[in-house]
């Protein structure tokens, strides 16, 4: 949002300027939307230079976007109101969830039961050529075992509360700035 001084026959100007041709080709290639709702931007003039571009991500949550052309300011231009349906915080709450205790695990008791398990899966499973069929009996067979033998616990997963402008690109940029501070 701001004065781009960029003139585009998209936006309503009567013509086109090397500014409005760079914005629209940045527009095309982002998939930007103009939100402007059509009314000059200056006063005394039909220019539309001040623009409010917005992600498509972002132009869902637009409430208004609205000239405020019966607003009394000091300024040839006149000021453009715009409202976001934006929370403030984007909260998160993950469920528990079990966890396997692998360093509580009893080695030898493991493998005495699967021991036990895969002869009864070998002797009582009848040969078959369905190789989809054959390993959903053997996952299956690992599974009981993990299950007679591991102990497990739940977990209470974090409560992640983040800004509304919080995207995975900013996860990603902030796991690389902490790996770079601990260099």
């Amino acid at each position: 949002m701001g004065d781009l001084n960029a003139k585009s026959l998209e936006w309503n100007n009567d013509k086109s300027n090397k500014a409005g041709e760079i914005i629209e080709n940045c527009m095309t290639k982002t998939g930007m939307l103009c939100r402007n709702d059509g009314q000059p931007i200056r006063r005394n003039t039909k220019s539309f230079i001040d623009l409010v571009l917005v992600t498509p991500g972002i132009n869902n949550k637009v409430k208004e976007c609205t000239t405020l052309a019966h607003e009394d300011v000091r300024s040839d231009h006149i000021c453009v109101f715009l409202e976001l349906d934006v929370c403030k915080t984007q909260t998160r709450t993950k469920e528990k969830k079990q966890v396997w205790q692998l360093n509580k695990v009893d080695w030898n008791n493991w493998k005495e039961q699967s021991e036990k398990n895969m002869f009864e899966w070998l002797t009582n499973n009848p040969s078959s050529n369905d190789v989809d069929e054959v390993y959903q009996s053997l996952k299956e067979t690992i599974d009981r075992t993990m299950t007679e033998v591991i102990k497990r616990r739940k977990v209470k997963r974090k409560t992640n509360t983040k800004p509304p402008w919080w995207n995975i690109e900013v996860s990603q940029e902030k796991k690389d700035l902490n790996h770079k501070q601990k260099q």
